[in-house]
């Protein structure tokens, strides 16, 4: 009997079978029961081989099986897995409902292997499609729920587990959670290196290793860490050869991409040669094949220096890939965007934008025509990096076109294209769960974001219309806001819509993650690391991490107006931000792109905007003025005052002075951007136009004429968190002490001894604080990290007088450093990521330790600092230092700070008060600007309102005359005769 005579007879029997159930004929014997493992692989024989229009009749009745309440177990798993095979195999979403519905419902408990096995298969097999799909949170709770199955089997099975988890990390990267794969690949590297032990399940545990190296060098791509991505593919390489994988072809191609990235093009090419002649026979459809050719086409352009044959050789290789009956619709995506940016560097933008158009409905979703000229904030698209790719090449074409003929209609077509584009990564940021993704998120279309802030002021420079000036504004904006700003205005939206119960779940995670990420940052720094406890707490950071993830997807369903706020977390407009300044007001708004500062001024009344090329001299000036004030040349040297000079006026004149007529008599609101984040702007010189000189109490500061705060962002700034509470007492000091004995008896510090010395001034400067404003000190063995966490919240004002250890890679990982050894529950080091987990009630925390403004420079974020992890805590204003200060000076400046406070002066004013009077105090050698400018208020200029402490002198003075006038009449009665008795 030949084939198709077998599988249309199969098909007469099984819908013969439904039509006899479905008439009555049968209902005493069910047909699906006659499905065992020998039938469903009959059907599966069927699915892989006959056309869909054959299989369906044969799908349809199990679907409807599958929606029947209370059936069979073993039936409805083998019916689950064959259906999710059909889904697979013809992309076949229409009954992903019911198949979901049923994933969702069933009760898999004590149920036998073989059948839980079934149920695996099903699961994996619906995750990957909904992956395929981008139904990327669906795709992973399916494939937690199939770890969980298999989890539940008496023999558990340990390869399987392994492989979704592998799965689970392809989500991860396909959402942008690039950490969070790498998470899930730590956890499946551990299970394939437990199964390479059993010689029965070796082979296997390797060649999924192989493929995880892969993944692994993937995920390093994507993070622009080619160095580590070019070790894990050549890893994966090592093992296909030793163990004979027929993968080594996909693995080369991917290393193709990262040695290309990394300009090493003769070593691109001799892999690309390899795949390529191995391939030359292949099928017309091989894709690794056509992502070889790409990955060759890019290298004739970067390498060789030839776009005409680049371009050629991607138009070519379109139309075989569009001649194929099902195209894959990715490579096609990636071949026609390409092709289109080589059109646009050729001049050839009708063609240009012919290719757009044709990527557009190859993408675009959703009803009626999507219009990327005139409405591209209305495309919808279930690959959103494509789409993001999409609007960037058609913004480019646009803005080449404008710059090229002059026409402003084509800048304002960049304009939309770029606006759009904006909005989608803005909300593509609310996608995302962890705050590394955000800034990751950020970090990749930082060059994005610079083309939209020079395109927006070439157009404002062009039609000084002021909604075009807003646009620029808002660009600046958005370009700053990653991960903070929506963090903060989650967690303050979240506070009005989530349950108590659920809210109070969360942070019990949030308290718990932090604890282990503490435990993991102590093991990393020790000296004698347990390998084995550092693997536990990862898996137990892993497992958290997942619980925390679950939870927040639930709150899609269980509470929709959050879920619809995520992506409506607005940046301040100009608008808006005009009208919440003073009218001594002025905030200068900057942005650094790769080729120059651009500021706008803003006050109630106007906005003025200035560009500054950035140079080499300009960027010779900045990083000078940044180790200068850090104390990091001799500083006192006559020449090298001279050049401190030139660098700081230099930067005055292009950052300040071109505001100076709006700016007179003002307070300032400094928003930095990039390098100037480093950059103590109340130092910079106004320049004189007489001899100047050179000593350090002679210099026009522009602290003598401005008071000035400064901001993460515009938004950030006027931000005040809603659900907080009232603070009831004034001050918290406090104060440690570091001695070497102590430090030595923590694990985590003792390498740390020589960044901890004693703080001899600290102690006074506490003390001062108490005495000006009252309250409570923290200082010596009393300065525990657990005694401040509980009683935090209760103060007004925090005042932190301490050393910090800033982690530059992993800024969740800086900490202030409390009395080591003092505290038998805590280790006495505050991590950052304890901090965001605080809720503070203050108004003012003064972080009077080393470098608490400094920390890493992240795209989309400023500096990664503790700052902003109280800002996050729910603190409005943050007094932070950029560089270490000399404890000495900084009591004098904090003691005086107090002093002005208490008379009622706003922070900043107090603080710019305090520095004047430093100022004219000090000597030659403590007038240098790294003893006072490192000193910063970030926030608004509040006037703060606590108790003030009591005065008891008037007490005292009239306590007096009371006190001897009751002696008088104490004595007088002693010395009276007693009266006669009646």
């Amino acid at each position: 009997m030949n084939r198709n005579s077998f599988q249309n007879i199969a098909v007469g029997m099984l819908i013969s079978l439904i039509l006899l159930s479905a008439s009555g004929h049968c209902q005493s014997v069910n047909p699906y029961q006659a499905i065992d493992q020998n039938r469903a692989n009959e059907i599966l024989d069927m699915i892989k081989n006959l056309p869909e229009e054959k299989v369906k009749p044969i799908i349809e009745p199990l679907v409807k099986y599958l929606q029947s309440p209370d059936q069979d177990f073993h039936t409805e798993v083998i019916i689950a897995y064959v259906i999710s095979r059909y889904n697979n195999r013809f992309l076949n979403t229409k009954d992903l409902p019911v198949l979901i519905e049923w994933i969702e419902s069933v009760d898999f408990a004590g149920k036998p292997d073989d059948d839980l096995d079934w149920m695996y298969r099903a699961l994996n097999n619906t995750g990957v499609l909904l992956k395929d799909i981008s139904r990327l949170a669906e795709s992973q709770s399916t494939y937690l729920k199939a770890i969980a199955v298999l989890r539940s089997m008496t023999r558990p099975d340990k390869l399987g587990i392994g492989s979704l988890y592998l799965n689970l990390a392809t989500v991860r990267k396909q959402a942008g959670e690039y950490n969070s794969a790498l998470e899930y690949l730590q956890q499946a590297m551990l299970i394939f290196n437990d199964c390479i032990k059993d010689s029965t399940l070796s082979q296997k545990a390797n060649i999924n290793k192989a493929k995880l190296l892969n993944n692994k060098g993937l995920v390093y791509q994507n993070l622009f860490n080619h160095e580590a991505a070019i070790e894990a593919f050549y890893k994966s390489i090592e093992m296909i050869k030793e163990f004979n994988i027929t993968d080594e072809d996909m693995v080369y191609t991917n290393l193709s991409n990262s040695l290309i990235e990394l300009n090493r093009f003769v070593e691109a090419r001799e892999v690309l040669d390899i795949v390529l002649n191995k391939r030359a026979d292949a099928e017309p459809d091989d894709r690794i094949r056509f992502l070889a050719m790409i990955n060759k086409a890019q290298l004739i352009q970067l390498a060789d220096k030839d776009e005409l044959k680049a371009l050629a050789e991607l138009a070519s290789m379109a139309r075989i890939i569009e001649g194929q009956a099902n195209p894959p619709l990715d490579l096609l995506v990636e071949t026609k965007l390409l092709e289109g940016d080589l059109l646009r560097s050729t001049g050839n933008y009708s063609e240009a934008l012919l290719r757009t158009r044709e990527v557009l409905k190859l993408i675009a979703t959703g009803p009626g025509d999507a219009d990327i000229e005139n409405a591209p904030e209305n495309i919808r698209s279930l690959n959103t990096l494509d789409l993001i790719n999409l609007l960037l090449l058609t913004s480019r074409i646009y803005r080449d076109m404008g710059e090229e003929s002059g026409q402003i209609d084509y800048i304002r077509l960049a304009m939309r294209n770029y606006a759009a584009t904006a909005n989608l990564i803005d909300s593509t940021r609310g996608t995302l769960l962890q705050s590394s993704s955000q800034i990751e998120l950020s970090r990749r279309q930082e060059s994005s974001f610079d083309e939209m802030i020079s395109v927006a002021y070439t157009l404002y420079l062009r039609t000084l219309d002021r909604d075009d000036l807003k646009n620029l504004f808002e660009f600046i904006e958005i370009s700053k806001s990653a991960g903070l700003w929506r963090a903060m205005s989650d967690s303050e939206t979240k506070s009005g819509i989530i349950l108590a119960e659920d809210l109070s779940l969360e942070k019990e995670i949030d308290i718990k993650l932090s604890e282990v990420q503490g435990y993991l940052a102590r093991q990393s720094a020790s000296s004698a690391k347990n390998i084995e406890l550092i693997k536990e707490l990862e898996a137990e950071s892993f497992r958290l991490n997942i619980k925390k993830d679950s939870l927040i997807r639930t709150y899609e369903t269980k509470y929709p107006d959050y879920y619809r706020s995520k992506f409506d977390r607005s940046v301040i407009s100009l608008d808006q931000t005009a009208a919440s300044l003073r009218e001594n007001e002025v905030m200068l708004q900057y942005s650094m792109t790769a080729e120059a500062i651009i500021c706008i001024a803003v006050s109630r009344p106007e906005s003025q905007v200035f560009m500054i090329p950035l140079d080499s001299l300009t960027m010779a000036r900045t990083d000078f003025l940044i180790n200068y004030m850090k104390g990091g040349y001799s500083t006192y040297n006559g020449s090298e005052m001279r050049s401190f000079y030139e660098a700081s006026s230099g930067l005055y004149s292009i950052l300040i002075q071109p505001f100076e007529g709006m700016i007179e008599n003002k307070e300032l609101i400094i928003i930095p951007d990039g390098l100037l984040n480093y950059i103590s702007f109340d130092a910079l010189i106004k320049p004189s136009g007489k001899a100047v000189k050179h000593d350090f109490h002679s210099y026009e500061y522009l602290i003598r004429e401005h008071i000035v705060s400064y901001g993460f962002t515009a938004t950030l700034y006027q931000f005040h968190p809603v659900h907080k509470k009232e603070a009831t007492r004034s001050i918290l000091a406090v104060a440690p002490v570091y001695k070497p004995a102590r430090i030595q008896s923590i694990e985590f510090l003792r390498n740390k001894g020589d960044a901890l010395p004693q703080l001899s001034g600290t102690l006074k400067e506490a003390r001062s604080a108490r005495e000006s404003i009252g309250g409570r000190l923290l200082i010596k063995n009393g300065a525990r990290e657990g005694t401040f966490k509980n009683i935090c919240s209760d103060y007004t004002i925090l005042h932190l007088a301490m050393h910090t250890l800033t982690d530059r890679e992993k800024p969740m990982n800086s900490c202030l450093v409390f009395t080591p050894g003092s505290d038998k529950t805590e280790d006495g080091c505050l991590f950052s990521h304890e901090i965001y987990n605080l809720s503070l009630n203050s108004n003012l925390v003064v972080l009077s330790a080393c470098e608490t403004g400094s920390g890493e420079l992240a795209a989309g974020e400023g500096i990664m600092s503790l700052g902003r992890a109280f800002l996050f805590a729910g603190c409005p204003v943050i007094i932070m230092t950029l560089w270490t200060v000399d404890d000495k000076s900084s009591e004098k400046i904090m003691s005086g700070f107090y002093s002005n406070l208490i008379k009622d002066q706003p922070i900043a004013a107090a603080l710019r008060n305090s520095k004047l009077a430093y100022l004219a105090a000090a000597d030659q050698l403590q007038a240098h600007p790294r003893f006072w400018a490192a000193v910063l208020p970030v926030g608004q200029n509040l006037t703060l309102d606590f108790p003030k402490p009591k005065s008891y002198a008037i007490l005292w003075l009239l306590l007096i005359p009371v006190s001897l006038f009751g002696l008088f009449v104490t004595q007088w009665k002693k010395k009276s005769p007693p009266k006669a008795g009646i």
